[in-house]
C-alpha cells in the first residue's frame, strides 16, 4: 500500500520483513460474521476490492470500519500448504497478487478456488502478536 493505492512490494523470501516496510503490514481487524479487514496503520486505511481492482478506502481509524462497507470485509480460507485465500462475498473475488500488481482475481465462489491459481494463495508473516484476542476463535493464521 502507498497511499491510496494498492501495490506490490518487491519480491523476497519468506520471513521477517524489514522494519522499515510499513506499508507492508497489515492489522487483521475483526470485521464481524466470520469475516476479517486489513488495515495499515501508516496510511491509516483499509484493502477493498472494486470489480477486478484492489483499492483502499479513505483514511479513518482501524476500530472505524462502518458496518455497510462490503467491500473491505474478506473471509479467510486455507489453501493448502500453510496458505490463505481471502474471498470478498461482495465482489465474489480473490485477493490477488500477480508478478506485477496487485488485484483481484475473475469472480469465483470461494468453494472452487482453483489448485493452478497460485497468485490468490498468501503466507502469513507475523509481525506481533494481537493486543486482543476474540473468544470465538476456532482456528489462527499459525
Amino acid at each position: 500500500m502507498s497511499g491510496n493505492k494498492m501495490m506490490r512490494s518487491a519480491k523476497r523470501g519468506f520471513g521477517p520483513l524489514p522494519a522499515h516496510w510499513l506499508s507492508e503490514q497489515f492489522t487483521v481487524v475483526d470485521a464481524g460474521y466470520g469475516q476479517i479487514a486489513f488495515y495499515n496503520a501508516r496510511w491509516r486505511r483499509f484493502i477493498r476490492i472494486s470489480g477486478s481492482n484492489l483499492k483502499t478506502t479513505s483514511t479513518r481509524a482501524a476500530t472505524n470500519l462502518p458496518g455497510h462497507w462490503a467491500s473491505p470485509r474478506f473471509t479467510v480460507f486455507p489453501a493448502g500448504h500453510g496458505t490463505f485465500a481471502f474471498h470478498n462475498t461482495d465482489a465474489n473475488r480473490f485477493i490477488r497478487m500477480t508478478d506485477k500488481v496487485m488485484d483481484s482475481s475473475a469472480t469465483k465462489d470461494p468453494q472452487n478456488l482453483p489448485d493452478s491459481w497460485s497468485w490468490e494463495r498468501f503466507k502469513i508473516v507475523v509481525v506481533s502478536e494481537a493486543t486482543q484476542k476474540a473468544d470465538d476463535v476456532s482456528w489462527s493464521f499459525d
